[in-house]
């Protein structure tokens, strides 16, 4: 079916959306940041980061670890990190985690 003969553009968006974000994780790349071996281990790990209120402000790199994708999420006016699920990232910052996968995909 051709795209002109779909009258719901919302639809279209979001199956292009969805379509970037699995090609995305399939050819996900680890952006390596210069992050000390000291700094790692206070990098929480806490499955229930968003519910603390912080206002995400970037994603520094991804990893697949479990069969799950996880982003190291950057807090706005912290410099505190956490591993979230790319699943809860999307739901939570949208924006934030669709700006990752269009930056780091070739």
């Amino acid at each position: 079916m051709s795209e002109k003969n779909v009258h719901c553009p919302h639809l279209i968006l979001e199956f292009e959306a969805q379509r970037r974000i699995k090609e995305a994780s399939e050819k996900l790349v680890h952006v390596k940041k210069a992050i000390s071996p000291q700094r790692r281990k206070i990098i929480v790990k806490n499955p229930q980061v968003f519910d603390r209120g912080l206002e995400p402000e970037n994603i520094i790199t991804a990893r697949k670890s479990d069969g799950q994708v996880r982003f190291l999420m950057k807090w706005t006016g912290t410099d505190k990190s956490d591993w979230v699920l790319a699943k809860e990232a999307n739901v939570q910052c949208p924006d934030i985690f669709i700006n990752f996968y269009e930056e780091h995909t070739t």
